[in-house]
C-alpha cells in the first residue's frame, strides 16, 4: 500500500478537489492517505474527514516540519508521496511515482 502525507494549513478550498483527483480511480485499500491539518482556522480537518479513508491529525500550531512528521508517523504504507494540499496528483501519476 502506497501512503500519501498532505500536510495542509487553511487549504479547505482546493483539499477536496486534490483527495478527489487522486482517489477517483483508486482500487478499495490502495492509498492510505493522510492528511495533516496544522494550525487551521478554516474547514479543512472537516473536508478531509469527509472523505472515506483518509486519515487526519490535526496540530495545533501551523508548521510545515510537524505536519509533515505527524503524516509520516501515522502513514501505514510505503512507499510515500507526500502532497501539498493544493497539488493535483491523479491516480494513474500516484501508481507511477509508487512504482518508480
Amino acid at each position: 500500500m502506497t501512503s500519501v502525507v498532505i500536510a495542509a494549513h487553511n487549504e479547505a478550498a482546493v483539499l477536496g478537489r486534490t483527495l478527489r483527483t487522486l482517489l477517483s480511480d483508486a482500487e478499495p485499500g490502495e492509498f492510505d492517505v493522510v492528511v495533516a491539518a496544522n494550525g487551521c482556522t478554516d474547514t479543512t480537518a472537516q473536508v478531509a474527514g469527509s472523505v472515506p479513508g483518509v486519515t487526519v491529525c490535526e496540530l495545533a500550531a501551523p508548521s510545515k516540519p510537524a505536519a509533515l512528521n505527524a503524516g509520516d508517523r501515522a502513514a501505514r504504507g510505503f512507499p510515500r508521496i507526500y502532497l501539498d494540499a493544493d497539488i493535483e496528483l491523479t491516480t494513474a501519476g500516484a501508481r507511477a511515482l509508487a512504482a518508480a
